[in-house]
């Protein structure tokens, strides 16, 4: 668990998941994306998407894995549908663009 919460979510998956909904945000453009993906990003998207991220899955992974197995994917369905809610709403873009 802290390979995938520390290195690779940190690091890969909330990156890039922040970055995917910027670009569906910005309506999937071909050109000036990247000039959108600025300090202000990092520390405003990123940074709570990983924080949430943390507070989310450390928990609930901690408590699928000590359910019967019969169990755990329902309940890990359960946490990745709000999770997944809470991502768009904390990916929503707050600038006029």
């Amino acid at each position: 668990m802290a390979v995938d919460q520390f290195i690779y979510s940190a690091f890969w998956s909330v990156p890039t998941i922040a970055i995917l909904y910027l670009w569906k945000d910005l309506g999937f453009p071909k050109r000036g994306f990247c000039q959108y993906i600025d300090r202000d990003f990092w520390f405003r998207r990123v940074f709570a998407m990983t924080i949430s991220n943390w507070l989310i899955w450390i928990p609930a992974v901690s408590v699928i894995y000590m359910m019967p197995v019969d169990l755990q994917l329902p309940l890990f369905n359960i946490v990745l549908l709000f999770f997944g809610l809470l991502v768009a709403v904390l990916s929503k873009n707050e600038r006029e663009i």
